[in-house]
């Protein structure tokens, strides 16, 4: 005969671990530089790589206006086959091209009229034109070189009658005359270098020369 005696089940307990041994401060240090390293690593690749791209893009839009020159392009046509070109050199959301002798302004993209077009003609009269004069404009930081203040006050006039963030202009200039602006807008974020800004003034002297 076999007996069989019905025992309580064996109350079950949660497995107790041992507390966590503390992290030493250096090594936690240590973890914190990897990651922020890494991070860093990303941005500067990531840089580069939008550095990289605006240099050839610069390059190859500065062979393709030369084309245009040889070939007798049209200005405005010109314009209008390079604009992704104007875009990835200078960080473009739009191009604008005063023209002051016929009081246009043309937004390369359309080459249409823009209604604000009277108002900012009216202001870019205010501003001295001279060769080498760049004017700066950004919602982010305002340039801190004296002769940039000096029109930064018409700057801020002009691109908040464009409703654009920031802008960029460089006066078209030929040893006979001046014909113009050269006007770009940028992101909210954006403030132009001496490289972008230097890029426009040798970009203002071809439109020179195509409109010569």
């Amino acid at each position: 005969f076999f007996f069989f005696h019905d025992t309580a089940p064996h109350e079950i307990y949660p497995l107790s671990l041992p507390d966590p041994l503390p992290i030493h401060w250096a090594v936690l240090r240590q973890r914190v530089k990897r990651l922020l390293t890494s991070s860093l690593s990303l941005k500067k690749a990531q840089q580069l790589q939008l550095e990289y791209a605006s240099i050839q893009a610069w390059e190859k839009l500065q062979r393709q206006l030369l084309d245009c020159l040889s070939k007798k392009i049209s200005f405005p046509k010109c314009l209008d086959q390079t604009i992704q070109l104007f875009n990835q050199t200078f960080g473009a959301e739009q191009v604008w091209v005063q023209d002051a002798k016929n009081q246009k302004l043309l937004s390369v993209e359309t080459l249409q009229h823009r209604p604000e077009a009277e108002t900012v003609l009216a202001l870019l009269e205010e501003l001295m034109p001279i060769s080498n004069q760049i004017v700066y404009y950004s919602d982010t930081l305002m340039g801190s070189d004296s002769n940039k203040k000096e029109y930064s006050k018409v700057g801020q006039s002009i691109a908040e009658e464009l409703n654009i963030p920031a802008l960029l202009m460089a006066p078209i200039f030929s040893p006979q005359k001046f014909w113009g602006w050269l006007m770009i807008s940028g992101q909210a974020d954006q403030v132009y270098d001496e490289l972008i800004a230097q890029r426009c003034l040798d970009m203002a002297q071809w439109i020179a020369i195509a409109l010569a």
